[in-house]
């Protein structure tokens, strides 16, 4: 008796191609089809906190830029490069919110290539400082007023407690 041996069947880049279209048709078919979930488009932020999260952000960035330059011009000075760093952090966490929600940051009009702002004397830039980071930790409160999701709502308390914690302290210190 002899044994007949089963033959696989040849696979060629073209069985493969074929095979492969048919999957992703297959695919694209129930993805798009009515009551499929495969594609849902993301949840958009409502345009008032929009508005408000990309006012934050040139906020951030503008403070970023005036410690920068005050870091600079006053170089023995510890609170502004600490502050510098803390605005680049709080703009991080904040670009975050872009990427889990389909819109733009704004683009940033303080950056490396811009023109700095005139950079008064020491005593006024901390002046200055002081009242802009109690002034964006009011923002950040009247954000949260506004019931963010929760994503955004995280940001925005890490953001305003870590303001209120260490740079409204920084800059009121400042001398």
């Amino acid at each position: 008796m002899t044994t007949a041996r089963l033959r696989s069947p040849r696979v060629t880049p073209r069985h493969l191609l074929a095979l492969v279209t048919a999957a992703l048709l297959a695919l694209a078919a129930t993805a798009c089809g009515p009551g499929s979930s495969l594609f849902v488009p993301a949840e958009r932020l409502a345009p008032p906190l929009a508005a408000v999260v990309d006012s934050l952000v040139l906020d951030e960035w503008r403070a970023e830029a005036l410690y920068r330059e005050a870091a600079g011009r006053f170089p023995g000075v510890a609170p502004f490069p600490a502050l510098e760093r803390a605005q680049g952090d709080r703009v991080g966490y904040l670009l975050r919110i872009y990427e889990q929600y389909p819109a733009f940051p704004p683009v940033n009009p303080w950056g490396a290539t811009a023109a700095r702002e005139v950079t008064p004397s020491q005593a006024e830039v901390c002046a200055i400082a002081a009242a802009h980071e109690q002034a964006t930790a009011d923002r950040y409160a009247r954000a949260l007023s506004l019931k963010p999701p929760p994503v955004v709502e995280k940001v925005l308390k890490v953001n305003r407690a870590a303001t209120l914690s260490a740079d409204l302290a920084a800059a009121k210190r400042c001398r």
